[in-house]
């Protein structure tokens, strides 16, 4: 802008020298006029690499967060129940060891199993209760409970049997009680079980059936073998 000023001004200066008679000369002088510049911005969301990682992160670690606070928390009762009736001691409390043993399987945090251990004596009583129904479709039901309060948990679940068209009777003369075992897919010396071997010693053992599943929290095959143990 400073540029064009001093041109305006000395070409102004040469028309008043050279006008006739020594008298001013008025002259329009137009001057090139300049405009802003205008730049056009365009905004726009940030796009990923043709996926969202915590779009899909969230509907697989939510609910794995989820079903893993339930284990957490049903051990954890657990394991108070096994404290108040053998004792908090897992070497002279063989239920309390199986459970403590599970709740490290499932990396249950230390501070929680000792928790658990040393609050059981000022938590709540529980104790196991059978319920026996008819689920929707006629399906025999045998929900067992572990609660503080039987009366209101069975009445909690008659109420969700009402709304699914269950009702609550005797179907214990439905079902055989039978046995699981749950075993490692590796022997004592470290080395792999196969699927039909496992099931050869089970059937010698007397076990009607060997399944092969998978570990959701470990991610390690293990083999379930049912066992009849009727009644």
């Amino acid at each position: 802008m400073s540029l064009i000023r001093r041109f305006c001004f000395s070409y102004w200066r040469c028309l008043r020298s050279s006008a006739s008679g020594g008298q001013e000369a008025l002259v329009r002088l137009r001057c090139p006029s300049l405009s802003p510049y205008v730049a056009c911005l365009h905004t726009s969301a940030i796009t990923s690499a043709g996926h969202n990682k915590w779009s899909k992160v969230k509907h697989i670690k939510g609910p794995k967060d989820a079903a893993r606070s339930r284990l957490f928390a049903k051990l954890t009762m657990m394991i108070k129940v096994a404290v108040k009736e053998g004792g908090s001691n897992p070497d002279f409390n063989p239920y309390l060891y199986q459970l403590v043993e599970q709740a490290r399987q499932r990396n249950m945090p230390k501070t929680s199993i000792e928790a658990a251990i040393k609050g059981a004596d000022k938590a709540k009583p529980t104790s196991y209760a059978l319920y026996q129904a008819r689920g929707p479709g006629g399906c025999s039901l045998i929900i067992e409970i572990l609660t503080d309060n039987t009366n209101r948990s069975f009445s909690e679940l008659r109420l969700l049997l009402n709304k699914n068209g269950g009702t609550h009777t005797d179907v214990l003369h439905c079902f055989n009680k039978k046995g699981v075992v749950t075993v490692q897919t590796q022997d004592r010396d470290g080395k792999p079980v196969q699927l039909e071997q496992a099931l050869d010693l089970a059937i010698q053992a007397g076990a009607e059936d060997v399944q092969e599943m998978q570990d959701e929290e470990e991610e390690k095959d293990i083999y379930k073998v049912g066992r009849g143990v009727y009644l």
